[in-house]
């Protein structure tokens, strides 16, 4: 599966990312594997799509990194990817 292009804010600095792991590949393992209201937890978060993910399908999503940049784009992101992430599996239904 190829890697998802990331348009973030300037104002992130070196947190600027462009590619990411697609939102639809951690959709199957949360479904699949964490109960509605249930945790899902990415130790190695990275650009935090697999907690926004959780989030949009009904989870707890917690996202770990060691990287301070990284850390900072995925706050930023779990306000802005899951209405996508929403969008897009739903159609996926």
């Amino acid at each position: 599966m190829p890697t998802t292009p990331l348009k973030v804010l300037a104002e992130l600095g070196d947190a600027r990312y462009f590619a990411a792991m697609p939102e639809a590949l951690p959709r199957r393992p949360i479904l699949g594997y964490a109960p509605p209201l249930g945790i899902v937890l990415d130790p190695f978060g990275g650009t935090g799509t697999t907690a926004a993910a959780a989030k949009a399908l009904g989870r707890v999503g917690i996202s770990a990194d060691i990287s301070p940049a990284h850390i900072r784009l995925a706050a930023w992101r779990s306000t802005a990817l899951p209405d996508t992430v929403r969008r897009r599996t739903a159609s996926r239904r």
